[in-house]
């Protein structure tokens, strides 16, 4: 396949959407405007003997790049053209059947200037916050000295009789979040006995991990609380059936792969000026954003979970911290295969991280739109941690922008 943008400069991402075609692609783009193209390749044969996939930056195959394996460790990988073509050949072995590969294109403008025209997920309403005028600090990603075999806490198991069997996560950290300032926040109570976080994305759907909706059959979802165990007015109050859960189809409690989760309220929310600055969705990512790492990037992450490890019960009151993005190649040292490139890791210090009763919160981070005004973007779902939230151990997320795709086709809402 030959990726060509006449008289332009190329991206080509790969990110795991949409099937390989063999054949010449060629896209017309704005005579005079150079371009490029963004590739990422998940989904690939173990061995080059079986599959494997050549990529030429120029087009011509005088140089290639061949690629096999599993790439989730480097995933969202991106290959950039060197000016207007990139080529891509697919070897398939016809012994054996493995997954084959999946691959998506983004053509965009190499000139920076010309990158901050391109549109941003906020479309007025989504991700404001009154403390986004605030500033914070993050902890350094650590590096990997962290001695092997760090016991995780996997969904559904436990790792040592001091747990039990929950794979809520948890926040611990100095003080509370200031009261409705993560509007987007949803708490979930599921069958009456177990906790999860959650977001609001529109006015129907809340975000959350699988882990928490595996095996569901009613979740209470609360909006707009900040002490969950007051009777305050603003909140609002859904229960869902099972037939309103859609959970990643591909969800593996054991490798805890493809961790996320959409819940369908009732009925749609009316946005007023009375309730707008407690009940808000969160903004996220388009297209031009399903390539990006966020390494070193400080996010922020909210939600219900136990203050300490040794606390008797989740936190009354909505916390929140702040952490930063850590590559998964760091992460991989800790929790070795779990760590895919649907996965997003964060470093946590001893008194700063996500803990149990935080599963399925967002992961958020702070982004600016084409006029330079701030707004919130969620990146990640809480997914899975070490036996400890006060050893500094990274917590892994879902990345949100490997699910663009699951997510349009629940909620029926595009992310261009």
């Amino acid at each position: 396949m030959i990726l060509e943008v006449l008289r332009h400069q190329i991206i080509l991402a790969t990110i795991p959407h949409g099937h390989l075609v063999n054949g010449i692609l060629r896209v017309h783009l704005i005579p005079g405007l150079r371009q490029q193209y963004s590739i990422c390749i998940p989904n690939l044969g173990f061995f080059t003997y079986f599959d494997y996939v050549m990529i030429s930056r120029d087009g011509d195959f005088n140089t290639t790049d061949k690629l096999a394996g599993d790439m989730n460790s480097k995933t969202p990988m991106t290959i950039i053209s060197n000016e207007n073509k990139l080529g891509i050949r697919f070897r398939s072995s016809t012994l054996f059947n493995f997954r084959g590969m999946k691959v998506e294109y983004l053509v965009r403008p190499t000139d920076v200037n010309i990158q901050k025209l391109e549109p941003a997920p906020y479309d007025n309403v989504c991700g404001e916050s009154f403390i986004l005028s605030e500033d914070s600090t993050a902890p350094t990603a650590p590096s990997v000295t962290l001695p092997p075999n760090v016991p995780v806490l996997i969904p559904g198991t436990s790792t040592t009789d001091a747990y039990n069997k929950s794979t809520d996560n948890l926040i611990i950290a100095p003080g509370t979040a200031p009261p409705h300032a993560f509007p987007w926040m949803a708490a979930l109570l599921i069958d009456g006995r177990s906790f999860c976080g959650g977001s609001l994305l529109d006015d129907q759907h809340i975000l959350t991990a699988a882990h928490c909706t595996d095996g569901a059959k009613k979740i209470s979802v609360l909006l707009g609380a900040h002490n969950i165990k007051m009777k305050e007015p603003e909140r609002l109050l859904f229960n869902v059936s099972r037939d309103g859960i859609f959970q990643h189809p591909d969800y593996n409690p054991n490798t805890i792969s493809h961790d996320i989760s959409i819940i369908r309220i009732p009925e749609k929310i009316k946005f007023t000026e009375s309730n707008r600055d407690v009940v808000r969705p969160i903004c996220l990512p388009n297209r031009y954003l399903r390539s990006k790492t966020f390494v070193g990037e400080k996010v922020r992450v909210s939600g219900w979970g136990k203050p300490a490890d040794n606390a008797a019960g989740i936190s009354p009151e909505l916390k929140n911290t702040t952490v930063s993005v850590m590559s998964n190649g760091q992460c991989r040292t800790f929790f070795r295969s779990l760590v895919t490139g649907n996965l997003i890791c964060v470093a946590t210090t001893t008194d700063s991280s996500p803990c149990r009763g935080d599963s399925g919160g967002p992961l958020i981070l702070k982004s600016y739109n084409q006029a330079g005004a701030p707004y919130f973007m969620q990146v990640g779902i809480v997914s899975f941690g070490g036996n400890s939230c006060q050893r500094g151990i990274p917590v892994g997320f879902t990345r949100v922008t490997a699910f663009m795709p699951f997510i349009s086709k629940i909620t029926g809402k595009g992310f261009f």
